[in-house]
């Protein structure tokens, strides 16, 4: 599978979650399920290093969307999966040194993310997060608007850029 597919689901978990907060104190399974979540994108970017050395993990990422989708009744997944077949025709070229880049910036801010206990900070790192994937993915059968940004674009509107 294309690796532009993992960051297309990544850009589109992250948008919808990052639309999802609201103040106050955690809801009762709210923080499980943002952890759930998080750790689902970790996995996306493990699949986007294994594809890189020749593995295919299409049918894992395809279970572990199901299986989130599923559990939390998450609708922006629900599309995904409707659309699995041919969101697998998606391609889109990248250099690796980006792709690198782009997976090191992402693991690194969600691992903050998951060991963050306090709902604003959490939030505030997706928040942070959410045009990085963009960089990676271009249009697709899910986002036929899509228009692709560039590394640094993305960089420097999460405040991120050196």
């Amino acid at each position: 599978m294309d690796k532009s597919v993992y960051f297309i689901i990544l850009d589109i978990g992250i948008i919808y979650e990052k639309g999802a907060w609201s103040s106050g104190l955690w809801k009762i399974g709210e923080k499980k399920k943002l952890n759930d979540e998080i750790t689902f994108w970790k996995s996306l970017i493990q699949n986007v290093r294994d594809e890189t050395r020749g593995v295919d993990c299409s049918a894992a990422a395809f279970n572990n969307l199901k299986t989130i989708a599923d559990k939390y009744k998450l609708p922006n997944y629900r599309r995904i999966l409707l659309n699995w077949t041919e969101l697998q025709k998606t391609c889109f070229e990248t250099d690796l040194a980006t792709e690198q880049k782009v997976c090191s910036i992402m693991d690194e801010l969600l691992d903050k993310a998951l060991h963050e206990n306090r709902k604003y900070q959490k939030y505030a790192i997706i928040r942070t997060l959410h045009n990085i994937p963009r960089c990676m993915h271009g249009a697709s059968c899910i986002q036929p608007e899509c228009k692709s940004i560039s590394l640094n674009s993305a960089l420097e509107y999460a405040g991120l850029s050196k």
